[in-house]
């Protein structure tokens, strides 16, 4: 991974093999940074995705093995970890999408991402979620 600062954010690179959210939690703690948000383009050669169901609070896993575009990767960034949902495509252009639990670079991904102050999150019992505390 390379970042550089860029304004009010940060460029990063993530390279082959990297893992995403694993290389995200080092870039947080390096950097110091509590909140923002992010956005990223890219390839990743294994991704799981989920889909949370409401009703049962719970999430449905599924794990894609295989060479994948990364369409669309938006995130938010607060104090208790990252948060982030994506869109996937093959070489047949079917897309998936999803909650992002893990993904691992396959040539390289851009993250451009912008910091903000401190963000909460709260455990909310109705939905199982930990949501944002404005």
């Amino acid at each position: 991974m390379e970042f550089r600062k860029d304004g009010d954010g940060y460029v990063l690179a993530l390279y082959r093999g990297e893992e995403l959210f694993g290389v995200m939690h080092e870039f947080l703690e390096r950097t110091g940074i509590k909140g923002g948000e992010f956005q990223a383009v890219g390839a990743v050669d294994q991704v799981t995705l989920g889909f949370f169901h409401v009703d049962k609070k719970e999430y449905d896993w599924k794990t894609f093995q295989e060479e994948l575009e990364v369409v669309s990767l938006l995130g938010t960034i607060t104090e208790t970890g990252l948060h982030a949902h994506g869109v996937f495509s093959d070489a047949q252009f079917r897309a998936w999408g999803g909650h992002v639990k893990e993904a691992r670079v396959s040539v390289t991904m851009e993250i451009f991402l912008k910091e903000h102050k401190k963000i909460r999150r709260r455990d909310d019992p109705k939905s199982g979620l930990k949501l944002v505390e404005l």
